[in-house]
């Protein structure tokens, strides 16, 4: 017994290292899964940051034509403020001060006349600027 009790705390020594050289096998396969794993969730980041990138462009550029079809939206209410003023300048006169130089107004008892200097529209009718001469 005492030949054989020289090689048990030898055999327990390399029982020993034996376990722990296959917890070391099974460990490193667990490092290198989780390598695997943290290169796939980079890829994956990467992939996520290049369409964030690619939407801020897009969020950028439908910023600038929403902008754009704001002017574009202010011009054309200013233009039809003004063709709407000049139509009803010609809905609420008879006259148009480009082809009719003199105006002669009588009711009975008062007379006058002028050159007409221009025809503003008003909500109910127009005024007419005159000129007034003596008749």
């Amino acid at each position: 017994m005492h030949k054989n009790g020289k090689f048990i705390p030898l055999l327990a020594l390399g029982f020993t290292f034996f376990l722990s050289g296959c917890d070391y096998f099974a460990d490193k396969h667990l490092v290198e899964e989780m390598k695997e794993q943290q290169k796939e969730q980079e890829t994956k980041i990467n992939l996520l940051e290049k369409q964030q990138k690619e939407q801020e462009a897009k969020i950028n550029l439908l910023e600038k034509q929403q902008a754009t079809i704001i002017n574009t939206t202010k011009k054309v209410t200013e233009v039809v403020g003004r063709v709407e003023r000049k139509q009803r300048l010609f809905d609420y006169t008879e006259l148009d001060p480009s082809q009719t130089h003199y105006f002669i107004i009588n009711n009975g008892n008062i007379g006058l006349a002028g050159r007409i200097l221009s025809i503003e529209p008003i909500d109910n009718g127009s005024v007419i600027h005159l000129d007034l001469v003596n008749l």
